[in-house]
């Protein structure tokens, strides 16, 4: 299973990432929620890990626009 980690900490993100990845997934980390929406767009993940807490777009409105189609995965 191939995940997006979309995290602005570093810390956070490196040990979330950890885990993850000791557990056998596959996951790609982005900073930023404009970020993972350039990923998104190139990319397909089966699932996303989203901080809520992130500068500029947070992702509350990230998955917004997932949800309402205003961003489309491949």
């Amino acid at each position: 299973m191939r995940l997006l980690l979309v995290e602005d900490d570093v810390m956070v993100a490196s040990g979330i990432k950890l885990g993850l990845t000791d557990a056998g997934y596959a996951v790609d980390w982005v900073g930023s929620a404009e970020r993972a929406e350039e990923v998104m767009l190139k990319e397909s993940f089966d699932a996303a890990i989203i901080d809520i807490g992130l500068p500029k777009l947070d992702g509350l409105e990230l998955t917004r626009r997932l949800r309402t189609g205003g961003l489309t995965m491949p």
